[in-house]
């Protein structure tokens, strides 16, 4: 059975309850929120990144639905979840081929860590986070080892 709605006022109305969310944002920094788009993903298994259905088998997707979430509730004046590395790694410096031809080598590449070396690599312009690749092993950009 269907809750009953507490509000006399039509759907869609401009009416609304004291106890209900303003979804149109009257925070000062949701127009600042960062946002996820899946408009440049790349949804392959290669030997460098992963698809959905791949992350899916193991395990890894429902983790990243958290942590774009938690990203999504974040601003773009301090972001804590995304490392940024500026342009896209050098080829010493990557375990990717080159930047593919329909993107920018110089645009702002970034990565979301879901944990150890699981990755989402992807793109931030402005205060949207693109998602390009799905990288479980940390390859996007290599890391010089430290301690040993």
């Amino acid at each position: 059975m269907a809750a009953k709605r507490q509000s006399k006022a039509p759907l869609g109305s401009l009416s609304r309850n004291e106890n209900t969310k303003d979804l149109q944002g009257n925070n000062a920094d949701s127009k600042d929120l960062i946002y996820v788009s899946f408009q440049l993903f790349f949804d392959q298994d290669t030997d460098y990144c992963q698809s959905l259905s791949n992350w899916e088998s193991e395990g890894l997707l429902s983790q990243m639905n958290i942590a774009l979430i938690q990203l999504c509730k974040e601003t773009t004046a301090n972001p804590q979840r995304i490392k940024k590395y500026g342009s896209y790694p050098e080829k010493s410096r990557t375990g990717f081929p080159e930047c593919p031809s329909n993107l920018s080598k110089s645009a702002n590449w970034s990565s979301l860590r879901l944990s150890g070396k699981v990755r989402v690599i992807g793109i931030m312009d402005r205060n949207i986070f693109y998602v390009v690749y799905l990288d479980k092993s940390h390859l996007f950009y290599l890391s010089p080892k430290k301690h040993t």
